[in-house]
């Protein structure tokens, strides 16, 4: 299992923040931030209300694409990419979370392996 230091993830407001994380022979513990007084994650969103109005979706689709543009600048792969992993803060912005499946990459290495949420992969991931 890979670790993701501090330092990795820097501080982004659109990611919430790794404050530690240690390793037993069987777990895997890690200390995030807590969007505290968040609205929920963008499933429950979505399940709660419908169709979100455009000028809505162009803001969080903004600000997820700040986080995964920082993340990949820094050679991280999220792979876990859904609704359910994107809370809302306290003032209504994305905060992308869960990075059990994230890999990073150094210079120019590739992933090869299958993961996340099969509802929620790519049809040519399968294949």
């Amino acid at each position: 299992m890979e670790m993701f230091r501090p330092r990795v993830l820097a501080p982004h407001v659109f990611i919430v923040r790794l404050y530690a994380s240690w390793q037993t022979r069987s777990k895997l513990f890690s200390v995030l931030q807590y969007p505290i007084g968040g609205i929920g994650d963008m499933f429950g969103l979505w399940r709660e209300h419908g169709t979100l109005p455009n000028r809505a979706i162009q803001i969080y689709g903004a600000e997820l694409g700040s986080a995964l543009d920082f993340l990949h600048s820094n050679g991280v792969v999220y792979r876990d990419l859904k609704l359910e992993n994107i809370v809302l803060d306290s003032q209504g912005h994305v905060r992308v979370v869960d990075f059990g499946l994230s890999k990073i990459l150094k210079n120019g290495e590739q992933t090869s392996t299958i993961c996340g949420t099969l509802q929620t992969s790519a049809p040519y991931a399968m294949y």
